[in-house]
């Protein structure tokens, strides 16, 4: 015996467009726009680099170098993770270390560069992703620890 649908269940339609919401930007605000951060402005977007490390010690060193040199202000590592990929023709199971680098859009091509250079991995993942909005405090923390970045 075959059911038949209800009339009265819930039709699949495409979702709505998402609006985009105004970030206030004022002095009083504790959020800022992108480009938005006054005398702080020297490349004042904020960036998040993201990457895997095989091991915890591997992602330390590239973490520590990075933020002695400051091209980053603080790197999250990220134990426990397990990889699942395809690599030359085989599928793999591992597990890594994810790394989330906190920098500013105008050393992206630095911290890119450190971490292919530094890295165990041949073809290690290296995902820039541009910061739309964050809190005002850590937006400035984050510039102000990067300022002066070594060039790698």
């Amino acid at each position: 015996m075959t059911q038949q649908a209800s009339h009265d269940e819930p039709s699949m339609t495409q979702p709505e467009a998402v609006s985009t919401v105004a970030v206030p930007t004022s002095p009083d605000s504790k959020l800022v726009a992108p480009g938005d951060v006054g005398e702080i402005d020297n490349g004042g977007r904020l960036a998040i680099v993201y990457t895997t490390f095989p091991t915890l010690d591997a992602g330390q060193v590239m973490a520590r170098q990075l933020v002695e040199r400051r091209l980053a202000a603080c790197v999250n590592l990220l134990p426990g993770m397990v990889a699942v990929y395809q690599w030359e023709g085989t599928i793999h199971q591992d597990n890594e270390v994810a790394a989330i680098v906190k920098t500013r859009m105008a050393l992206i091509s630095d911290v890119m560069t450190a971490i292919q250079n530094g890295h165990p991995y041949a073809t290690p993942a290296l995902v820039a992703i541009d910061v739309e909005a964050a809190g005002a405090e850590y937006l400035a923390w984050v510039l102000s620890s990067t300022k002066g970045a070594e060039a790698w």
